[in-house]
C-alpha cells in the first residue's frame, strides 16, 4: 500500500547566504508499506511564487542553490512508493541563509552621564537590511587622546555588545577627561555589519585616584613635615591636596580630623605645627580636580 505517514520534523538548515538545505526525519522501514520509497519535496518563495517547485528525491535532505537571501519559504514533502502517495503533507515556514546585515545604524548620539560612562542612542536599521534574524548591535569605541596632555593614544578598540532589537546601550569604565570615538553596528548570526560613522565625545574631570604614598620625613615634639607622591592617575587638572590630620590613641578613641588645604598642586611636602607632644597622629592626604577629592593615602605616627 502506499505510505500512510509523511516525514516528520522538516527543518531548514541555511548554512551559505543564497543557499538552503532542507531536512526531514526519514521513514522507518516498517512505515514505508511497499517498495520504492522517494520523497516528493516542494517549495516556493511564501507571498511571491503561486506555483510548488517539486523534486523526488531518495535521500533525507535536498540542497537548494542561487536562492534570495535570507527570504520565508514554504516548505512540503511527501512520501511516495511504487504503489501511491502519503496523505497531504503539512506546510513547514523555513528562511534560507543569512548575510551580514548591509545597512549600518544611524542618528548615533551619545550622553555624557558622568566622567566615566556614557549612554549611546541610535535608529535601528530596516528589517530586509539585516539579511537574517537581528541578533543585536555591537558598540565600539576607542580612545584617541586624554585632555590632561592632549597626547594621543594608540586606537585601543573596546566593544560591548546589546542583544535584540534596542536602540541603547550604557558604556562604563572610561577614562575620565579624555576623548573618545565610537560607532555601532547591526549583528545577525553570520556576523556584523557596517559600522557607522564615528560620532567624538569627551568625558568631563573626575576624581584623581589616591596619592601614590604619604610619608612622614620628620618628626618633632609639636610638629611633623610629611611628604607625598603624586596621584598615579589624575583623571583631571590637579587643584591640589586637601591634608587631615587627627589624635588616635590605643584605646580606639579618636579626636576631631582637622584640615590643611594646599591649594598648591605643585606643592608635594607641608610642615605641620602646633600638635601635642608625645601623642599618636594619623594622617590624611588627598588630592583633588575641579570635580572634587579623591581617595586619601594614610600614614601614622607619634610626637615626641
Amino acid at each position: 500500500s502506499a505510505p500512510d505517514k509523511n516525514p516528520e520534523n522538516i527543518r531548514v538548515e541555511a548554512s551559505e547566504p543564497n543557499e538552503m538545505v532542507m531536512k526531514w526525519e526519514p521513514l522507518k522501514p516498517l512505515e514505508r508499506n511497499g517498495p520504492g520509497l522517494e520523497y516528493k519535496v516542494s517549495w516556493r518563495q511564501r507571498g511571491v511564487e503561486t506555483d510548488w517547485n517539486e523534486e523526488l528525491v531518495n535521500k533525507h535532505s535536498l540542497r537548494l542553490r542561487n536562492v534570495p537571501t535570507f527570504v520565508p519559504y514554504e516548505i512540503k514533502v511527501q512520501a511516495v512508493n511504487n504503489l501511491g502517495s502519503g496523505p497531504e503533507p503539512n506546510v513547514t515556514i523555513g528562511y534560507s541563509g543569512e548575510d551580514v546585515p548591509d545597512a549600518a545604524p544611524s542618528g548615533v548620539s551619545v550622553e555624557v552621564v558622568n566622567s566615566t560612562l556614557v549612554k549611546v542612542f541610535w535608529f535601528g536599521i530596516p528589517r530586509d537590511r539585516v539579511r537574517g534574524h537581528l541578533r543585536g548591535y555591537k558598540v565600539n569605541w576607542w580612545k584617541t587622546k586624554s585632555m590632561l596632555d592632549g597626547k594621543r593614544h594608540h586606537p585601543e578598540k573596546h566593544f560591548l555588545t546589546f542583544v535584540g532589537d534596542r536602540n541603547y546601550g550604557m558604556i562604563p569604565g572610561l577614562d575620565p577627561f579624555s576623548e573618545f570615538r565610537l560607532t555601532v553596528s547591526a549583528f545577525n548570526s553570520r556576523g556584523d555589519g557596517p559600522e557607522s560613522s564615528p560620532v567624538v565625545f569627551e568625558t568631563p574631570e573626575g576624581v584623581p585616584e589616591q596619592p601614590r604614598f604619604l610619608r612622614i620625613m620628620n618628626f618633632d615634639k609639636d610638629s611633623v613635615t610629611l611628604s607625598w607622591g603624586l596621584p598615579k592617575k589624575a583623571n583631571g587638572h590637579l587643584t591640589g591636596y586637601i591634608l587631615q590630620y587627627q589624635i588616635i590613641n590605643e584605646t580606639h578613641e579618636v579626636g576631631a580630623v582637622s584640615d590643611v588645604s594646599v591649594a598648591n598642586r605643585s606643592v608635594l611636602s607641608w610642615h605641620l605645627a602646633g600638635l601635642s607632644p608625645s601623642t599618636k597622629y594619623k594622617f590624611y592626604i588627598k588630592a583633588c580636580t575641579a570635580k572634587g577629592c579623591g581617595k586619601a593615602a594614610t600614614e601614622e605616627g607619634l610626637t615626641l
